[in-house]
C-alpha cells in the first residue's frame, strides 16, 4: 500500500486484461535463441553460461539448438523439455529431440509429466483458452482447428478470409470477430496481410481435434487454396509475394 513494498503480478492469456482493469501490461515473447540454449542448459543440465562458453562440446550445443527451434522458442516447452531431460538421467538434448518428433504432444500427458497439481502443461495451458472460446465463439474455434492444420509459417489472410467466406459467412464483420477472439486470447497473432500462430499452438489444437475433423479442414483448405494460386499473376509483385506465403501450406495439406 502507499506505492512501497508490495506489487500484484497478474498472468494472463487475454490481451484485453489490462486495459479493462487499468493494470500496467508487460508482453512476454518468446526466447531468443541464445537465451533458449542457455535455458536449457542451466535447467535441463545444471550448466551456467559461463561453463556454458568453456566447456561444452559443439555437438551438444547444436543439439540444444536444434530442440531450440522444434520447440519455437517458447518458454513453456522448454521448461517441460528441461524437466524432463533433468529428470531422466542419461536422456540427452538429442534423444529429447528424437522423443519429441515421434511421440509430438503425447510428452505433456500427465502420465509423463513430473509437475505438482498446480503447475499447467502445454497441452492443459491452451486447452483452458480453446474451452472458453468454443463456449462463446462457435466461428473462432473452428477457425483455430482450420489454422491447425497449416504449415508452421506465415498465413496470408486473403486465404483465410477465403476460407471463412466459402465455408462459415461472408460477413467481414463476423470474420474480424472470429479472428480478433483467437487474438485476445493470444492464439494468434496478424498484421495487414498475414497471421501468425505458434506451431506449438497449432499442435495442441490438433492433439485434440478428431480425425474425421482433421481430414475434412485438409479438404477444405486444399480446395479454397488452389483455388486463390491459379489466380495469381506472378508478374506482379503482390501478387508473387503473397504466392510464395501459400506454397508451404499447400505443400502442408497435400503432404
Amino acid at each position: 500500500s502507499g506505492g512501497k513494498g508490495k506489487c500484484v503480478v497478474v498472468t494472463s492469456r487475454l490481451s484485453s486484461y489490462p486495459e479493462t482493469f487499468g493494470f500496467s501490461s508487460l508482453p512476454l515473447h518468446l526466447f531468443t535463441e541464445e537465451e533458449a540454449v542457455a535455458y536449457l542448459f542451466k535447467e535441463g543440465k545444471g550448466i551456467d553460461k559461463q561453463q556454458l562458453l568453456e566447456g561444452v562440446g559443439n555437438a551438444e550445443k547444436e543439439h540444444a539448438t536444434l530442440l531450440a527451434r522444434e520447440l519455437g522458442l517458447l518458454p513453456l516447452a522448454l521448461a517441460h523439455a528441461a524437466g524432463y531431460i533433468k529428470n531422466n538421467r542419461g536422456c540427452t538434448f538429442e534423444k529429447y529431440l528424437g522423443l519429441f518428433k515421434k511421440h509430438g504432444l503425447d510428452l505433456y500427458k500427465p502420465e509423463y509429466m513430473r509437475f505438482s497439481s498446480h503447475e499447467k502443461t502445454i497441452l492443459t495451458t491452451w486447452k483452458v483458452s480453446f474451452d472458453a472460446i468454443s463456449k462463446k465463439r462457435g466461428a473462432s474455434i473452428i477457425l483455430a482447428n482450420f489454422l491447425s492444420i497449416l504449415a508452421p509459417a506465415p498465413i496470408p489472410l486473403t486465404a483465410i478470409r477465403k476460407w471463412f467466406e466459402t465455408l462459415i459467412s461472408s460477413s467481414e464483420l463476423k470474420f474480424n470477430a472470429a479472428l480478433g477472439y483467437l487474438q485476445g486470447y493470444s492464439l494468434v497473432d496478424s498484421s495487414a496481410t498475414l497471421c501468425h500462430i505458434h506451431t506449438l499452438v497449432q499442435q495442441a489444437i490438433c492433439f485434440h481435434l478428431p480425425e474425421e475433423d482433421r481430414e475434412k479442414h485438409l479438404k477444405e483448405a486444399l480446395t479454397v487454396f488452389s483455388f486463390l494460386a491459379e489466380g495469381f499473376n506472378t508478374e506482379i509483385p503482390e501478387s508473387g509475394e503473397a504466392l510464395t506465403f501459400l506454397i508451404p501450406h499447400i505443400d502442408a495439406i497435400c503432404s
